[in-house]
């Protein structure tokens, strides 16, 4: 609930395992009007970027109708891990 605000900034922290590979990730996505549409705002990227350690992230979105955010992945195996921790939703 925005309780009648349109701008955010949305904080939180994540974690790539170092067995995630080329083509593996964790992505981080924002929706603005309800979830009729995704914008995808950050990825942690296997092999690509800095794995098993912790990231702090922060987005400012503005003119939002609706929010709704998710964290989605893709991973080949059962065993490979992600992490996300700390989420919060500053309304201003």
């Amino acid at each position: 609930d925005m309780q009648g605000k349109r701008n955010a900034t949305i904080e939180f922290s994540w974690l790539i395992e170092s067995g995630l590979d080329t083509n593996e990730y964790l992505a981080f996505d924002v929706s603005v009007d309800g979830g009729e549409t995704w914008t995808e705002h950050r990825q942690l990227r296997g092999n690509e970027d800095q794995e098993d350690v912790w990231h702090a992230e922060s987005v400012t979105l503005t003119n939002i109708d609706q929010l709704r955010i998710r964290f989605r992945g893709e991973m080949s195996l059962s065993w490979e891990d992600a992490n996300v921790d700390d989420v919060s939703v500053i309304a201003h």
